[in-house]
């Protein structure tokens, strides 16, 4: 299975590096963003800036929402397992504090002077 995860990943890097040298003249192109609030005609220019560079941005952003989101899931999940481990903790004290009480023969045995009642 390793091998095969390792055969995959090494797949997507050769894939990648290929488009990128096949493509390079495409990606030095420069952009230039334009942000306008039609409130007050207000409008903000970005200077010229590379394609890979919004790429790359566009993929570390991407990279710090799934991070960020796979933080909050794995906190949640400690959260339980610690509640999880406390409630186990508990039952085994429980557990162990039945497993010391003292077996009493007292229900095995009957009274004596009394009669057990007859079945019909």
């Amino acid at each position: 299975m390793r091998f095969l995860k390792t055969f995959i990943l090494l797949l997507v890097l050769v894939t990648t590096a290929l488009f990128l040298l096949q493509n390079s003249s495409e990606l030095a192109k420069e952009l230039i963003f334009t942000f306008k609030v039609y409130v007050n005609d207000l409008t903000w220019t970005s200077g010229p800036i590379p394609f890979f560079f919004v790429i790359l941005v566009a993929f570390a952003l991407g990279c710090l929402v799934t991070a960020l989101l796979l933080g909050i899931d794995r906190f949640k999940l400690s959260g339980r397992i610690r509640q999880s481990n406390k409630k186990i903790r508990v039952m085994e004290q429980e557990l162990q504090s039945f497993r010391q009480m003292p077996i009493s023969t007292e229900l095995d045995q009957p009274k004596t002077g009394t009669t057990p009642p007859a079945l019909l």
